[in-house]
């Protein structure tokens, strides 16, 4: 079935439209501070949970401003956890860059060791080998724990 001309005019004229005029929320300094300090609790909650915590501490506010600073939380708290991200992969660079130049000394180590004839040597360079794989493996797990801790943010993201 098609509409004709008549009928897409009314059609218009049946149609709610919504007055979508913005206004810019302001916070007073109060309500600024206690967001400032309290977003990481409001982020977490459920909506109607947040708007409750904030109706609790400013008993007055206009329901904007409720949406506002709970949206506010929201994406404080995201950026704290993209900065934390951000950190997180800095130190796994690191990390792995450890795992490379204690991996060269390892290999070094054995070069130094196959080179080696005095036997009181080759046992000292032998304990030192060992000592630096505990340190790789210690390396290793530690890698492992970060890129496991990375992963859960960014699946949380």
């Amino acid at each position: 079935m098609a509409f004709s001309q008549k009928d897409s005019a009314t059609l218009k004229k049946n149609i709610a439209v919504k007055d979508t005029s913005t206004k810019e929320i302001k916070l007073s300094a109060a309500q600024q501070q206690w967001l400032t300090t309290n977003y990481k609790k409001i982020a977490g909650l459920k909506k109607d949970s947040a708007a409750f915590r904030v109706k609790q501490n400013f008993p007055t506010i206009p329901e904007a401003s409720v949406e506002y600073i709970i949206s506010s939380a929201a994406k404080l708290l995201k950026n704290d956890n993209r900065q934390q991200l951000t950190r997180l992969k800095q130190m796994l660079t690191r990390l792995k860059q450890q795992k490379q130049a204690l991996l060269r000394k390892i290999q070094d180590k054995e070069n130094q060791l196959a080179q080696e004839t005095d036997p009181e040597k080759r046992k000292a360079i032998t304990n030192e080998i060992l000592e630096l794989k505990k340190k790789l493996k210690e390396l290793e797990d530690d890698i492992q724990r970060q890129e496991e801790v990375i992963r859960k943010m960014e699946t949380n993201s």
